[in-house]
Formats: structure tokens, sequence, C-alpha cells
């Protein structure tokens, strides 16, 4: 086997079991929002599968939420694809409202 840079990495993933991925269940340091008020607001907003159609993630991803809460920057751009639909989102109380046009 010819040994290059990525057979050396491949060989020692394999060896101590890691992971080539980033795990998204890693967020020790991060405040998420807690999965009560996460699951406030996607009920608000129509479900889980209204809120990944949304944001175009897989379904899963956003039922996930429901059990781990809703990293920071997932929360963000929620706010900002419910304003997109003339909905206004606050994650402090998890209660989801029909912006009024101007």
């Amino acid at each position: 086997m010819k040994r290059t840079l990525a057979n050396i990495a491949n060989a020692i993933i394999a060896k101590f079991c890691l992971r080539r991925n980033c795990d998204y269940r890693i967020t020790g340091a991060m405040d998420t929002v807690p999965p009560d008020i996460t699951c406030r607001v996607l009920a608000g907003l129509d479900g889980t599968t209204a809120v990944a159609k949304l944001l175009k993630l897989p379904i899963s991803t956003v039922h996930s939420w429901r059990r781990i809460g809703m990293p920071p920057s997932r929360a963000d751009h929620l706010r900002l694809a419910a304003e997109a639909v003339g909905k206004m989102v606050d994650f402090e109380t998890g209660q989801v409202a029909e912006t009024v046009p101007a």
C-alpha cells in the first residue's frame, strides 16, 4: 500500500476510533436554547417538517432539537428565516407572533 498522507490519516483515525466529521452534540461551552422553548418555537412555526423545509435542513436535524435544544447559530438562522415569512420569534419565552405589515 502506498504511504500517502491520506492513508496515514485514515490509519490514525481507525486506530483511535475517531470520527472525521464534527459531532453536533458537542456543545459544552455553548448556551443552547432549552428543549422546552425549542418545542414551543417549533410548534408556533407549524411543526418540525415546516421548519426543516424553511431552513432547508433534514427533518431529523430539526427533530433532534426537541431533545437536545437548539444551537445559538441555528436560533439566529431560524429567527431570520421566520422574519422572512412574516413571523417574529421570541427565544426567551418561545412565543411566535405574526408581524404586522408596515
